[in-house]
């Protein structure tokens, strides 16, 4: 009924008609599930001062970044040692005869050492980065939940925008919302295989 008053919006999952194997989940229509969110929201708020609690205790967690910073030193530190040698090893063989094969073993073998300490600190960088993210997102969810009302009997589309990641959608329907801050709620109707939902 997509051009009639009796329209309505489904979400089923991206695999629903995909191959021999198809997707068991049932759809949902958009009501449903904002009906479900709306028990999935109630659930984790009623639980509010305990939630916030862990959300502070995993924020210090993040906040701590002593390990990852001597790590970041270290793959500097690392990256001029070799770079040292590098330039060194250069300078040698334009001082002295020596043998270009050997020349050659050395100097690809510590070009081989740096462009490893440098993916070594771009993965530390990008690890670090990430907590940074991660601490910003969970203090706007601690924030959000600071503020929001304990109970919600109507559809808020900021607050579903604020504080859901995904929802996880079984083959008896069931939902297991998640939130920011890594909190889950299940909104149950039994246990099932799970579909990863598109409208």
């Amino acid at each position: 009924h997509s051009t009639d008053k009796y329209r309505k919006v489904i979400w089923r999952c991206n695999a629903k008609f995909n191959g021999e194997h198809k997707c068991a989940t049932p759809h949902l229509t958009e009501d449903e599930i904002k009906t479900m969110f709306l028990k999935a929201y109630n659930q984790l708020m009623g639980n509010r001062e305990q939630v916030i609690t862990d959300c502070r205790l995993m924020l210090e967690m993040l906040s701590d970044h002593t390990k990852l910073d001597a790590q970041i030193k270290k793959a500097n530190e690392e990256i001029a040692l070799v770079a040292g040698l590098v330039s060194a090893c250069v300078h040698e063989n334009a001082e002295k005869a020596l043998s270009q094969d050997a020349f050659n073993k050395h100097y690809n073998s510590l070009v081989d050492r740096h462009q490893k300490a440098i993916e070594r600190l771009e993965k530390l960088k990008a690890a670090c980065a990430e907590k940074v993210n991660r601490e910003r997102e969970l203090r706007g969810f601690i924030e959000t939940l600071t503020t929001s009302p304990l109970v919600l009997d109507a559809w808020d589309e900021r607050l579903w925008r604020l504080l859901m990641v995904k929802g996880i959608v079984g083959r008896d329907g069931s939902i297991e919302f998640e939130f920011r801050g890594e909190k889950r709620v299940n909104v149950p109707r039994g246990e099932g295989k799970a579909g990863k939902m598109s409208k």
